[in-house]
């Protein structure tokens, strides 16, 4: 699709990523021990926001920014804008299946951006270009497990 407003929708994307992963609750959930619920998906940053563990497992997509546009030849401006999405996992016992946990998490939200890649109207395609893992131990017993997953996506403004 081609934009007439040169304004970019950035929060209408994200509200379509959010509105994309809760449809698909079913693929999101998969293989895992506790199921991510519908109100666990939502806009946010993990990394500035405290979550509390009661909404843990739990997904949470944000802008992440827009790198310089760049002319097509059809002198159209092409836009790829950048939202990284976090999913939190929490285990109690040993750090390997929290790992599993944090893992298929992962593996699942890719999922539906591999088989969904025009997430809205306003999206050309969309790529999920990287993913990062992590694990932070919350005390003895508790392990909070990050993925990071980049999802680029690319419209046209003209």
């Amino acid at each position: 699709m081609t934009l007439t407003n040169a304004l970019a929708p950035y929060l209408t994307i994200r509200d379509a990523i959010i509105t994309l992963l809760k449809a698909n609750l079913t693929v999101v959930n998969t293989d895992l021990t506790y199921s991510v619920v519908v109100t666990n998906i939502d806009k946010g940053d993990p990394t500035v926001e405290p979550v509390p563990l009661t909404r843990v497992p739990c997904i949470f997509v944000r802008f992440d920014g827009k790198p310089e546009e760049q002319f097509l030849a059809s002198q159209r401006k092409g836009a790829k804008i950048i939202y990284r999405i976090f999913g939190i996992t929490r285990r109690v016992g040993k750090v390997g299946p929290a790992d599993d946990e944090m893992t298929n998490l992962a593996r699942n939200i890719e999922s539906i951006f591999r088989n969904n890649i025009n997430i809205s109207n306003n999206v050309l395609l969309c790529n999920p270009s990287s993913l990062e893992l992590g694990i932070g131990i919350g005390d003895n017993k508790s392990f909070i497990s990050v993925s990071t997953l980049t999802l680029e996506a690319e419209i046209n403004i003209s």
